[in-house]
C-alpha cells in the first residue's frame, strides 16, 4: 500500500480554506499532479493506493450550488488512479473520524464513497493508549 506523507518541521501545519473556487484551484494545480506522479510512480509495484487521508476540513466546504468541491475532486481523482493503476490494485480513501458521518446533517462524503473507482474507506483515528496492558 502506497500512502503519501506529508512531515513537515516546526509548528502544526494546518490546511486552511474556506472558498470553494479555492479548493478547486488546490486539487486541480497541486493535489491532483501531486498524487498522479506518485500512482504513475508505483504503478505495477503495489497492492493498493490511497488517494488521500484526512481532509475533512476541505470536504465540508460546499460551493453556491450546494456542491461539495473537494469531494468531486477526490472521486476524479480515484477514478483516475483506477483507470492508471488497474481493477487489481485497491484504491482507497482514508477518511478522518469526523468525516464518516454528516456534515450538518447532509452526507456530503456519499460522493465518494459510491465511487465505483473507490474499494474501501479506512478511518483514521487516534486512540489513546497506555504504557501498561490493563485486562
Amino acid at each position: 500500500m502506497l500512502l503519501k506523507v506529508v512531515v513537515l518541521n516546526g509548528d502544526d501545519f494546518k490546511l486552511h480554506c474556506e472558498d470553494a473556487k479555492h479548493v478547486n484551484k488546490f486539487f486541480e494545480q497541486q493535489y491532483q499532479p501531486f498524487v498522479a506522479h506518485y500512482y504513475k510512480l508505483s504503478k505495477n509495484a503495489i497492492d493498493a493506493f490511497v488517494i488521500a487521508s484526512g481532509l475533512s476540513q476541505l470536504t465540508k466546504i460546499q460551493d453556491k450550488n450546494d456542491k461539495f468541491p473537494a469531494v468531486t475532486s477526490l472521486r476524479t481523482i480515484a477514478s483516475h488512479a483506477k483507470t492508471f493503476l488497474g481493477n487489481s490494485v485497491i484504491i482507497t480513501y482514508a477518511a478522518d473520524y469526523d468525516e464518516y458521518h454528516s456534515h450538518n446533517g447532509v452526507y456530503n462524503m456519499d460522493e465518494l464513497w459510491l465511487s465505483s473507482a473507490i474499494d474501501v474507506i479506512g478511518i483514521n483515528a487516534y486512540f489513546p493508549y497506555s504504557p501498561r496492558i490493563i485486562l
